[in-house]
């Protein structure tokens, strides 16, 4: 289970709300899907569920994560410089949960 309460993103840089008052519950089985226009906080909240420092520096957080047992992995927008040069296999075979 992964349950997101009341949480709230506001953008260090210009003090701009980008998510507020977001909550959601997901059980095992279940399927999402986030839409929106970019620059919007859809990168950011996946960041957060899969590691909140991974928005420190650019978000400040309100709100709460709860996670169960499942393992979350993250697939970024870019991959890391060392990971550029792996195949898929070798990349998700080598990188912890994706990242």
């Amino acid at each position: 289970m992964l349950q997101i309460k009341h949480v709230r993103f506001i953008h260090k840089k210009d003090l701009r709300t980008l998510v507020d008052d977001f909550s959601f519950v997901l059980n095992a089985g279940d399927k999402a899907v986030i839409i929106g226009e970019e620059g919007n906080g859809k990168s950011t909240l996946l960041k957060w569920i899969y590691d909140p420092a991974l928005v420190d520096p650019y978000a400040e957080v309100q709100g709460e994560r709860i996670l169960g047992q499942e393992c979350v992995g993250y697939l970024p927008q870019e991959l890391p410089e060392f990971c550029r040069e792996l195949t898929i296999y070798d990349y998700f075979s080598d990188c912890n949960s994706f990242f």
